[in-house]
């Protein structure tokens, strides 16, 4: 009985998400955001269980999907950009185990950021995370913070796939793969061409909207992988359609920029 009450949540969710992406009117649309944030990775979880294990893993799914992603306890703090940026940068390369990228980290001058240390965290590994998941080995992901006039901006630049023209306008989307399922569906994350539901880059359009910070992309996708169905060999020197590295680079590749603006933070520099 209770396994299929929780069937029936998760089909509840489905039409709260379908409100959401197709842009419908939602009376309470950030508490629904607030709740599916995170659904698309756990839902993905159990896909190929068998029944007996369905049960549990929808327990652990209504357990989560309110504790996860709540924010509702912000506590801003000062936090120094460079060595803040240097340890998101060595848990990622942790993470990544024996991926062969070279990730840059460029802090200009002392920037100080008055914000919630958690939600920043979430923020930049997500976007640094999706970064690294599609850009082959042998390639580069530049990592920038920097104070501009309306604000202070953090920049991951990768040199990988890029986004198709079709899927820019869904990224932020959530639930949401860019490439086939069956492609990757066996693969941890940070490896390339991981993929995973879209839960990180929904999450962070869900924060940027209640914490009153921006959040953009550009992107180009390789031209000689032009649709989802076209696949990078995963290591630059694999790739038939190229010379060397430097040709790689200049094929595709994204760009997130996180603006948070001038009201919103400190920019005073830090002096130790």
């Amino acid at each position: 009985m209770r396994g299929k009450r929780q069937i029936q949540r998760l089909a509840d969710l489905e039409i709260k998400i379908g409100d959401i992406l197709n842009q419908r009117p939602v009376a309470e649309q950030l508490r629904i955001l607030n709740i599916i944030e995170n659904a698309a990775d756990l839902v993905d979880a159990f896909r190929d269980q068998s029944e007996p294990q369905k049960e549990e893993i929808l327990d652990y799914i209504a357990r989560r999907l309110d504790a996860l992603f709540a924010i509702s306890d912000i506590r801003p703090e000062p936090i120094q950009m460079a060595p803040f940026l240097d340890n998101i940068l060595q848990e990622a390369r942790s993470a990544m185990g024996m991926r062969d990228l070279d990730i840059i980290l460029r802090a200009d001058e002392p920037v100080q950021l008055m914000v919630d240390r958690s939600v920043l965290e979430k923020v930049v590994s997500g976007i640094l995370k999706n970064a690294i998941e599609n850009t082959p080995d042998e390639g580069v992901i530049d990592l920038h913070v920097e104070t501009l006039k309306e604000g202070i901006q953090i920049t991951v630049q990768d040199y990988g796939v890029g986004i198709t023209e079709t899927n820019r306008e869904l990224i932020f989307g959530g639930f949401f793969h860019t490439i086939d399922t069956d492609m990757y569906s066996s693969k941890r994350p940070y490896q390339f061409n991981a993929g995973g539901a879209g839960a990180d880059l929904l999450r962070i359009k869900v924060f940027s909207e209640r914490m009153d910070f921006s959040v953009r992309f550009d992107t180009t996708r390789c031209p000689y992988i032009p649709t989802d169905t076209d696949m990078c060999p995963g290591r630059i020197s694999n790739c038939e359609f190229i010379q060397n590295r430097d040709g790689c680079l200049k094929t595709g590749g994204s760009t997130f920029y996180v603006l948070f603006p001038v009201t919103k933070v400190d920019l005073h520099p830090y002096h130790p």
